[in-house]
């Protein structure tokens, strides 16, 4: 071991820590103080890295930080430790029982502490009342306690279920959908082909023809992004009548669809004649059977007209 007043022997000389790296300062703050390395380093501006060298030049044995955290704990909670009288206490949370948090607002303390006095005074806490606390020990004692993530994963999910989904798509249509713009009126939401009719009659070719394109075949598939558009085979803006009529429209996908209306264009006056034309240029046939009243147009009161 050094003796005391022994200097670190030091290549440069010009870091200013000379008067602070002996035995004796050290000692005074590292020992006596109880300070940590790094509030010894913040005394001087080093670093605690060049305080634990000096401790290990100097032999002085450094504190563990289990030791020095408990010590500082002790600290603290002297700090924080209030004194209620074990009578309050009795008088309160045992005759009156009022509970440990009530107990905590109307003496202006925390619960923690509360608790701790009742630990302290060997005061037993009184087990915990409340209804679903009571209803979850009764399953756990029958066996019949099964945990509420278990209980709703899987096949289990209610989500799952058809009239869950479709109670849950309905609660999204029209004004209830966060998407939904109040300012526009009745005739732009035709135009714009967004009101709830329009969307029901889409969803209901999409479901007949299995959400597959009647040209090339591609279908939706789980994992596969493919957009799919029902086509109206008499055009939509020069038939008003037969818009939401379910047999005047086909599931195409929207490459197919797009190259229908580049060859026969955008601007109405489409016919089924053109369909089973541009079918037939892919090799495939479509026999059309005539426009008819279906359930989809008896739900709601859409009247049906022959084909001309």
């Amino acid at each position: 071991m050094p003796p005391k007043g022994y200097k670190v022997p030091f290549k440069v000389r010009k870091n200013g820590y000379e008067n602070y790296c002996t035995y004796e300062w050290l000692e005074e703050h590292y020992i006596k103080q109880r300070l940590s390395t790094q509030a010894c380093a913040d005394l001087i501006g080093a670093s605690s890295s060049t305080i634990k060298r000096w401790l290990k030049i100097h032999g002085i044995p450094a504190r563990s930080r289990k030791d020095y955290g408990y010590e500082k704990f002790i600290e603290w909670n002297e700090t924080r430790k209030i004194i209620i009288p074990k009578d309050w206490l009795i008088e309160h949370y045992v005759n009156k029982r009022l509970s440990c948090r009530e107990c905590a607002e109307l003496y202006g303390c925390s619960e923690s502490q509360i608790k701790d006095l009742l630990k302290e005074y060997g005061i037993k806490r009184r087990p915990c009342t409340w209804k679903a606390h009571e209803v979850v020990r009764l399953k756990i004692r029958e066996g019949t306690f099964v945990l509420q993530k278990w209980a709703r994963s899987g096949d289990n999910n209610p989500a799952k279920r058809p009239e869950v989904r479709e109670k849950i798509r309905q609660s999204k249509l029209g004004s209830n959908n966060p998407m939904w713009n109040p300012n526009l009126t009745d005739e732009e939401r035709e135009r714009s082909r967004s009101y709830d009719k329009y969307v029901k009659w889409r969803l209901s070719v999409f479901t007949r023809d299995n959400f597959t394109c009647q040209c090339c075949g591609a279908k939706r598939r789980k994992g596969e992004r493919i957009k799919l558009a029902a086509h109206h085979l008499f055009s939509h803006c020069d038939n008003k009548e037969l818009r939401l009529n379910l047999d005047n429209g086909v599931t195409l996908c929207w490459n197919c669809h797009g190259e229908f209306h580049r060859i026969y264009g955008k601007k109405g006056n489409n016919t089924p004649e053109q369909f089973a034309e541009f079918m037939k240029s892919k090799g495939k046939d479509f026999k059309y059977k005539g426009i008819q009243l279906s359930l989809f147009d008896r739900a709601f009161d859409t009247p049906s007209t022959a084909m001309p």
